[in-house]
């Protein structure tokens, strides 16, 4: 997994499980699908930035569409990879290869878009 940082810091880690996701997050934290994004990855956001006065996440903002609905994403984020199966969804470390290339991906969008 990915995550970025509100001072845009980028780090791979190892997803295994949710309490990954926790350990990075915190315990109350939801996945988001947001418009800019490969909809083979989801956005994990802590649900209570807003009431932590947490500072605003500008790579998850940009990837939410913040300036097109209003809403910024607040506090550090994490991308998964989602797979869609006939019972639901299933959350899944990134590849080497994924990693790369959103890594990348990242780092343009924090040069054209946030700096």
């Amino acid at each position: 997994m990915i995550k970025v940082t509100t001072n845009n810091e980028i780090k791979t880690m190892s997803y295994k499980s949710r309490e990954d996701s926790e350990r990075e997050i915190g315990d109350n934290f939801e996945y988001v699908y947001p418009v800019r994004l490969n909809p083979s990855y989801v956005m994990i956001v802590d649900v209570k930035g807003y009431s932590k006065n947490l500072d605003i996440n500008m790579v998850g903002s940009y990837y939410y569409g913040s300036d097109k609905n209003g809403h910024a994403i607040l506090g550090d984020i994490l991308i998964l990879r989602i797979q869609r199966e006939s019972e639901g969804y299933t959350f899944t470390d990134l590849t080497p290869q994924e990693e790369k290339e959103l890594s990348e991906e990242i780092k343009t969008i924090i040069k054209e878009y946030i700096i």
